[in-house]
């Protein structure tokens, strides 16, 4: 449970320690005082986005300590039975946030306030009609989270399960023809049989024979003049000259550079001689044939390439392909099996979760209607109906609750024929019906026993009052019949744009409730009430110890 909460320069609150009961804290003040704020701070700590447009011109910072209950230790991250969380909010709007000193992210912090507490705002009335709270409340009461969790599961598997199965049925006959044409595909690309880097040796190839007759011509040139002329004669016979020459300086000079013509004249004569007889001999059919196989490649590479490295990829994938698609019926079949198994569990789980879900409404409406009379609705029953539907991702269950505030009167859907004060104090019913059963420490009422005065608010101070010997109860009010049975008050007042808390005891306290039942502080009757309001509470507590 919540034990103290520091705040820095969060919206109108510049800064305010503090310390809450452990059983039932009220918080009451004037309309616009701030009181609201409080619960804004705390829902920002546990995760709630926090706002950067605080009027302070610094940043925002809250700090919560609790009190981790040993049945708690378990779910709860505590060091020596203790919780500390810390949130900073810089005026650009980000934040900062730590849970014993280590880094948390919003989602953490989220999943963190779900354990921690539950909050019941001023619309309490409204979401109460929503069937999707009606179905989280009873599931709630009869414990069914982790079994809810098991068939949710298990129907997220059957859901993925269909899906496949759906869209190879409504794409069988379309994938069966991709089959087909991925099929001659490759049996065109393997007719061909492409070879990597085979279109650049075809085009070389080509250019050699188109230029057969000159290249050849050339050649032959080139070694008539080696030979046939004499150059390598003459390059000869000028090295025999020089080597005669001994003495002179032209030998010297000259005749290492004669020997390297000579060398290297003779190793072109060579190549050139080779070139010649390694030539292909000019063929039109054999043209032809390169251009025709050229044509048949760039034709592959225009429809799965542009390279013939894609060519041969595109036929692998295509037969890969065309291989899972032949195995949709084999498919199908395993996917059937597999349904037919899924769907006996998830039938089995969603009738387990029914069969919890009914004997649990039995024994919440009758654990609400117990406690309604206590709330000044002496002839309400309340009633919660599970009705069979298909089934979804929450089972096979609509879970509809009903209010009849009358004997005369007929059960209507809650909300319906209901006044909002009615609807609050089935709601507390409701939460005093869960205490029971709660796995959070903490319940937040903000205003919820709005519309309700007189007797009816008496009521509902009392079931808080009994809830809060079970549960930490923090109420926000105006109600001074509730406030009075709290254990610890505190005020929210207002300066100026400033809001500031304290906890009252002694005549301040009794100054408050005069105020909260007459508008005014100092009214001697309202004075003398709120003393006996406050005794009559005391003496009840007291009986109850």
């Amino acid at each position: 449970m919540i034990e103290q909460i520091s705040i820095r320069n969060f919206g109108n609150i510049a800064k305010a320690d503090i310390d809450f009961g452990s059983d039932f804290t009220v918080i009451t003040g004037e309309t616009g005082a701030g009181k609201t704020m409080l619960l804004g701070a705390l829902e920002t700590l546990l995760g709630k986005p926090g706002n950067s447009k605080y009027p302070h011109n610094q940043s925002a910072q809250v700090i919560g300590i609790w009190r981790v209950p040993r049945h708690f230790e378990n779910v709860l991250p505590c060091i020596e039975g203790k919780l500390t969380v810390s949130r900073e909010i810089s005026l650009s709007g980000k934040s900062v946030a730590n849970v014993n000193g280590k880094t948390a992210n919003n989602s953490y912090l989220g999943k963190l306030r779900n354990k921690l507490l539950v909050v019941h705002g001023q619309f309490a009335q409204v979401r109460l009609k929503n069937p999707a709270l009606q179905r989280q409340i009873l599931d709630g009461y009869a414990g069914n989270t982790d079994l809810l969790k098991e068939y949710q599961l298990a129907w997220s598997e059957l859901s993925k399960t269909n899906l496949e199965l759906r869209n190879i049925r409504d794409n069988l006959a379309g994938r069966r023809a991709e089959a087909i044409g991925l099929i001659q595909a490759v049996e065109e690309i393997n007719e061909i049989n492409p070879q990597i880097g085979e279109d650049e040796n075809i085009k070389k190839q080509i250019n050699i024979l188109e230029n057969h007759e000159q290249l050849l011509g050339n050649l032959r040139a080139t070694k008539q003049l080696l030979i046939d002329n004499g150059i390598i004669d003459k390059i000869t016979e000028l090295q025999q000259i020089l080597c005669e020459m001994e003495g002179i300086k032209l030998q010297h000079a000259y005749g290492t550079a004669i020997d390297t013509a000579l060398v290297t004249m003779q190793e072109l004569s060579n190549e050139i001689t080779k070139q010649i007889n390694t030539l292909p001999e000019g063929s039109i059919e054999i043209l032809d044939e390169m251009h025709n196989r050229l044509g048949a490649l760039r034709k592959l590479q225009k429809k799965y390439g542009p390279t013939i490295e894609d060519v041969i990829d595109f036929a692998k994938n295509a037969l890969a392909r065309s291989s899972t698609i032949e195995n949709d019926d084999a498919r199908v079949q395993e996917l059937e099996a597999k349904k037919e198994e899924l769907q006996k569990n998830v039938e089995y789980l969603a009738k387990k979760l029914s069969e919890r879900r009914v004997s649990a409404a039995r024994l919440l409406g009758d654990s609400v209607s117990l406690n309604l009379p206590c709330l000044a609705m002496p002839e309400a029953r309340f009633e919660v109906q599970v009705l069979q539907k298909s089934h979804d991702s929450y089972g096979m269950d609509q879970v509809a609750m009903f209010l009849r505030t009358s004997y005369a009167g007929a059960a209507q859907p809650i909300g319906t024929g209901a006044s909002g004060g009615e609807i609050s104090r089935v709601m507390l019913a409701i939460e005093v019906a869960l205490a029971s059963v709660k796995t959070v420490p903490t319940v937040i009422f903000d205003e919820i026993d709005s519309g309700v005065g007189g007797a009816a608010a008496i009521e509902i101070g009392r079931r808080l009052a009994a809830l809060a010997r079970r549960l930490q109860v923090i109420v926000i009010t105006h109600s001074a019949q509730v406030a009075a049975f709290a254990t610890t008050h505190l005020l929210v007042t207002k300066t100026g744009n400033l809001s500031d808390v304290c906890s009252l005891s002694g005549e301040n306290r009794v100054g408050e409730m005069a105020r909260l039942l007459s508008g005014l502080h100092d009214s001697e009757s309202g004075l003398e009430h709120s003393r006996e309001l406050l005794a009559m509470a005391a003496r009840e507590m007291q009986g109850r110890t």
